[in-house]
C-alpha cells in the first residue's frame, strides 16, 4: 500500500507537469503571430518569443542533421527508459541509505520532459519554443531538464556521502582484492534493483545491511 500511494503521488506530479506544458504551448499557440510581432519582453534577461525548433534539438542543429522524426523519437524513448531506469536506481539507493524520498521529484521532471518530447515527436510537430533567455530560446519543459539535472546532482551529495561512510565501515580491515570485489558486488546490487520487483528490494537489502 504505501509503495503505491508513493507511485501514483509521482504519477500525478508527472501528469501536473506534462499538462501545465501542453496549456502553455497551447496558449502560446493561439496567440502566435500576435506574439511573433509583439513579444512580451519580462526584462532584459527574459521575454515570450514564439519560435518553431525546425532542426529537431540542438545536437541535430550542430551536427547537421536536421528534423528527423524517427531518429528524434527513437531519442526521445531511449532518454525516457533512461531516465526511468536512473529514478528506479535513486529509489532504491535513498531507501537503502534511508534519505527522503522527496529527492526523487527533480527526477520525476526529467520524466516528464522526456515523455512530453516523445508525445511531441508522435504528433509529428516540431517542438513550439517561446521562452527568449538571453537570446536562447526554449519551451517549459525544457526547464523541467534543468529542474532533473541541478536536483540530481545535489541528490547525489547526501547520497555519496551515506554510500562512502557505509562503505569505509563494512571494508575496514579487509586487503584491497577482497574489497575491490565487494565494493562492485554491491554497486551491482543497485543496477539489479532498476530492472527488479520493489517488493524483491527489502530481501535485498536485509543481505547487506
Amino acid at each position: 500500500m504505501k509503495l503505491l500511494k508513493k507511485g501514483k503521488s509521482h504519477f500525478i506530479f508527472i501528469l501536473i507537469l506534462l499538462i501545465l506544458a501542453g496549456l502553455l504551448e497551447r496558449i502560446v499557440y493561439f496567440h502566435y503571430d500576435e506574439l511573433s510581432q509583439h513579444p512580451i519582453v519580462i526584462n532584459s534577461y527574459l521575454s515570450v518569443f514564439p519560435d518553431y525548433n525546425s532542426t529537431g534539438n540542438w545536437i541535430h542543429g550542430r551536427l547537421g542533421i536536421g528534423y528527423n522524426r524517427w531518429l528524434l523519437l527513437l531519442e526521445h524513448a531511449v532518454t525516457l527508459l533512461i531516465v526511468f531506469l536512473l529514478f528506479r536506481y535513486l529509489d532504491a539507493m535513498g531507501r537503502f541509505f534511508k534519505l527522503s524520498p522527496h529527492w526523487l521529484y527533480p527526477a520525476d521532471a526529467g520524466i516528464a520532459a522526456a515523455l512530453y518530447r516523445l508525445i511531441t515527436r508522435m504528433r509529428g510537430s516540431f517542438t513550439l519554443d517561446y521562452l527568449c533567455i538571453k537570446g536562447h530560446v526554449f519551451d517549459f519543459p525544457d526547464l523541467y531538464i534543468g529542474a532533473f539535472i541541478g536536483g540530481i546532482l545535489i541528490y547525489f551529495i547526501p547520497l555519496l556521502i551515506a554510500y562512502y561512510k557505509y562503505i569505509r565501515e563494512k571494508v575496514k580491515g579487509i586487503n584491497l582484492i577482497r574489497r575491490n570485489i565487494w565494493e562492485l558486488k554491491f554497486a551491482y546490487m543497485f543496477m539489479r534493483m532498476t530492472v527488479s520487483p520493489e517488493e524483491k528490494w527489502q530481501d535485498e537489502f536485509n543481505l547487506w545491511q
